[in-house]
């Protein structure tokens, strides 16, 4: 499980984030779960963490902007083969 945030540090992030983070951090401690600290958005398709823990704001934006990443990419392969 990762915190979404705007860089790994543990001091990074806005008051939410930053309680977030110590609520996260103290229940991976404790073994209640696998904390692996804050990750950047670019991280979360590459497989940093199996969870992402977001506000909803936040999980939405990343969430459409993969979205519309993975649109753009397939747009792109399929007028790469078909002008050939």
């Amino acid at each position: 499980m990762g915190l979404v945030n705007n860089g790994t540090e543990d001091t990074k992030g806005d008051p939410l984030r930053k309680e977030a983070y110590a609520l996260l951090k103290k229940a991976g401690d404790e073994g209640r779960l696998n904390f692996v600290g804050n990750v950047e958005g670019s991280m979360v398709p590459l497989g940093a963490c199996d969870i992402a823990v977001c506000d909803g704001y936040s999980g939405n934006v990343m969430l459409k902007t993969m979205e519309g990443g993975g649109k753009f990419l397939l747009k792109s392969l399929k007028a790469m083969f078909l002008s050939s």
